[in-house]
């Protein structure tokens, strides 16, 4: 009978266990799905960059040009203004089929019309329509756009002694001859697999201007190592061949907000400029390039400060 007393006594316990084990477990599975409210922190989770002094940022545009487009292009070579280089190098690009130009810091219409910025329109809309502001982007349906856009862009932050390299197109020509003018001299060569590259670098300098440099570059072959140094240490890299024209470097001081344009001399070229700016049957799918100087991080070199030009606003709209 006392033995019988002391389970009875025992029994209670142990359901009680078992009770506050349940009761604990249920607690901890409730905190699981339990959502908390975080209050919000004033301190950012990414600490901002900042861009290094004497650093240039470029808003380059790709145009990809049309027999639709060779007169908007046309109209926009005469906006240009090509006589800020000299003319012996203006002849020396002409012959290799590079045509440069400059503009200021004012869009004309037929660069605004192949980026496709929605300029100001002085005539009142005849439909009650509000009026389009200058950089305002246009409407596009989805079912309205293009396989290929009519202009692309992209931003990039040069660094002293930093380099660019543009490329206009995805794919190679898979065989590339040319004749060229070296020091009064007709050469050829042929190359395989060649991509044409626009360098550029730029040098901030007092006052806040920029001296830009470009340069083109060929791009050929088959990759292989090579051994470089840099910051005096010995790197292996693994790249294709290039061959660079430095005859045909320009070097040009410009300001923010101003443009240098970069295609061939025709529509129908000949020359480096082939590989630089054409593919297709008979040249038909032709590329133009558009660089503004954005903005300058001022620094060492010159006075501490910034000086930044709004961006261009610009709406990819089907090729007409």
């Amino acid at each position: 009978m006392k033995a019988a007393d002391n389970r009875r006594t025992v029994f209670p316990l142990q359901t009680l266990s078992v009770c506050l084990a349940l009761v604990l477990l249920f607690a901890g599975a409730c905190n699981l799905f339990h959502k908390t409210e975080i209050p919000p922190s004033s301190k950012p989770l990414l600490h901002q960059t900042e861009r290094p002094a004497d650093s240039a940022g470029l808003e380059v545009f790709v145009i990809h040009g049309t027999a639709q487009q060779q007169e908007l292009i046309r109209q926009l070579w005469k906006e240009t203004d090509e006589q800020r280089i000299e003319p012996a190098l203006r002849r020396r690009l002409m012959d290799n089929g590079f045509r440069i130009g400059f503009l200021g810091d004012v869009l004309p219409l037929p660069l605004s019309q192949l980026i496709n910025v929605v300029g100001r329109n002085p005539d009142k809309p005849a439909n009650g329509e509000p009026q389009k502001q200058f950089g305002d982007l246009e409407e596009v349906s989805i079912t309205d756009l293009p396989r290929q856009p009519q202009a692309t862009r992209q931003y990039r932050n040069l660094m002293p002694n930093m380099q660019a390299h543009l490329k206009l197109f995805d794919e190679p020509l898979p065989e590339f001859s040319f004749l060229e003018w070296e020091q009064n001299c007709l050469s050829g060569k042929t190359y395989c697999d060649a991509f044409g590259l626009i360098c550029l670098s730029c040098a901030v300098e007092k006052g806040g201007t920029v001296r830009l440099t470009m340069m083109p570059e060929l791009e050929y072959g088959v990759p292989e190592q090579k051994t470089v140094i840099r910051q005096g240490i010995y790197m292996v890299e693994n790249g294709k061949p290039r061959r660079k024209f430095p005859h045909l470097a320009v070097v040009q001081t410009m300001l923010p907000g101003q443009w240098l344009i970069i295609g061939p001399v025709s529509e129908y070229n000949t020359g480096a400029g082939q590989a630089f700016f054409f593919r297709g049957s008979e040249n038909s799918n032709q590329r133009l390039l558009a660089v503004r100087i954005m903005n300058v991080k001022q620094g060492t070199a010159a006075a501490e400060g910034t000086m930044q030009v709004p961006v261009v606003k610009t709406a990819l709209l089907p090729i007409p």
